[in-house]
């Protein structure tokens, strides 16, 4: 059997480990411990935060950011193509084991990429609105995007 102050020591090693639940047997005595679950952080006013200072701090760069201009042939420049945008700010991801990649065929609702706010931990998927073929892919893993910005031009079906 446990005395008092051991078991107080148990309690303090386990408040301090990241242990999330643990249970002891000792004779006929059981103990068992949990911490509760995190709670999940609501992060709207702070996501909004970090946004609004993160276009400030592309507005007051000492050298201007100009986008690239898409490397889509002339011919195919026009109004029958459509392009995918990035939904929020953050770091594109592509999602899934495959890439989408120029020629690939891709369906309405489809994820096509994820936008990451890291410091925050929230992903934010990328879904075409059209069926159609990837004509070209805009950016690479790891870019950091902006809200509205040209990630995938399409040719619908």
């Amino acid at each position: 059997m446990l005395k008092m102050l051991e078991l107080r020591e148990l309690i303090k090693l386990i408040d301090r480990s990241s242990t999330q639940e643990f249970t002891l047997t000792n004779g006929g005595v059981r103990i068992s411990m949990k911490k509760p679950l995190p709670k999940v952080a609501e992060y709207p006013r702070e996501v909004q935060t970090a946004l609004n200072e993160a276009a400030s701090a592309v507005e007051n760069a000492d050298s201007p950011f100009i986008p690239a201009e898409p490397a889509v042939k002339d011919e195919e420049k026009n109004s029958s193509l459509h392009t995918i945008v990035s939904s929020c700010l953050g770091v594109f991801s592509f999602s899934g084991t495959e890439p989408v990649k120029d020629g690939d065929k891709i369906r309405s609702n489809s994820v096509v990429g994820i936008c990451k706010v890291e410091a925050l931990k929230l992903f934010q998927e990328i879904t075409s609105d059209v069926n159609g073929t990837i004509v070209e892919v805009l950016v690479q893993e790891g870019q950091v995007v902006d809200y509205g910005e040209p990630l995938f031009i399409v040719k619908p079906e």
